[in-house]
């Protein structure tokens, strides 16, 4: 089942690489969205028919894209009375019957228990009703797609400005998945991670009462010189020696709260890396490092990630 995955997310990832023109510029966050999507539609609720997938695409695609005035919404009640937010509503309660529909067909379907989508892993165990079945889906849409097209889009964006290491990647795959560390570590999706304290705690000579919310910094402890040395600089192959481990490295979180699709996304990063690197030379459109950008709780790369394919590879040249 896992070999099946990998492939799925191969085929995917290399399909979209396929379609990147030659000599001009592109941009990760879409090139990156895209394969995400898919692996979402795929993977995850295990779509298969033409028709359906159209459906899903326009529908997720819409759905999943939250910007900045959308959230201050959700955080605001007052607000949700205005017409973007209505209109944010009505898109995901479109995307929501099609997920709905789905869901029925799927627990009709004989052969459920044969395939290995997580909607029928889900289904096949029979703990969860529809109405449970749709809020985990949409959860993993809402919170995967997003965050992992902009981990994919920063990695990517890190390799192209470092040779050596883009070269080690391409034959190496303890030190790809040691990348994946590495662009997560320097490059964190979200800023920080929060937690509600369960019960009076000491913590850096203060005593926190129960209900406190603690948020720490993912960024500022990842650049901690303590931990890393030479921290600002991309060097995958501290995760080879050893650094990085326990609560030194957060990017999903930790503990019993981290993030559970940590090992999903990591996995899928490193699929689609490998696949992008074997199909493709890319080079930066401009020497210097993107800026970080804030794009409503995620740090972007500032100018989407854009990299020139100068090179279609063939499978005679991998």
């Amino acid at each position: 089942m896992v070999r099946r995955h990998e492939q799925l997310i191969e085929t995917i990832a290399a399909a979209e690489v396929a379609g990147w023109p030659v000599g001009r510029p592109i941009t990760l966050i879409e090139g990156m969205r895209a394969i995400t999507l898919e692996v979402m539609l795929r993977a995850v609720i295990g779509a298969e028919r033409p028709e359906l997938l159209d459906e899903l695409r326009a529908a997720l695609a819409d759905a999943v894209q939250l910007e900045a005035l959308v959230l201050l919404m959700w955080a605001w009640p007052p607000m949700k009375r205005i017409g973007p937010w209505r209109a944010f509503i009505r898109r995901l309660g479109h995307a929501r019957s099609l997920l709905s529909r789905e869901i029925q067909r799927r627990r009709a379907d004989p052969a459920v228990g044969e395939r290995s989508d997580v909607l029928s892993l889900l289904i096949s165990a029979g703990e969860l009703d529809d109405d449970e079945l749709l809020d985990q889906l949409a959860t993993l849409l809402l919170a995967g797609h997003d965050t992992s097209t902009t981990a994919l889009a920063w990695a990517l964006e890190r390799l192209v400005r470092h040779p050596t290491a883009l070269a080690r990647a391409r034959r190496d795959e303890a030190y790809l998945g040691a990348v994946v560390k590495e662009a997560l570590r320097l490059r964190p999706v979200l800023p920080a991670v929060a937690r509600r304290v369960a019960e009076p705690v000491r913590l850096a000579g203060h005593t926190l009462p129960a209900g406190t919310t603690v948020m720490p910094c993912i960024r500022l402890l990842h650049l901690s010189p303590d931990l890393y040395p030479d921290p600002t600089s991309f060097r995958p192959e501290r995760f080879l020696e050893g650094q990085g481990h326990g609560y030194a490295w957060i990017p999903f979180g930790g503990g019993t709260r981290r993030c559970i699709g940590a090992s999903f996304a990591c996995s899928q990063m490193r699929i689609v890396l490998r696949t992008v690197l074997d199909r493709a030379e890319l080079s930066p459109e401009r020497p210097a490092d993107e800026p970080i950008r804030n794009r409503h709780i995620t740090l972007v790369p500032g100018r989407g990630g854009r990299v020139v394919k100068t090179t279609s590879l063939t499978a005679s040249r991998r």
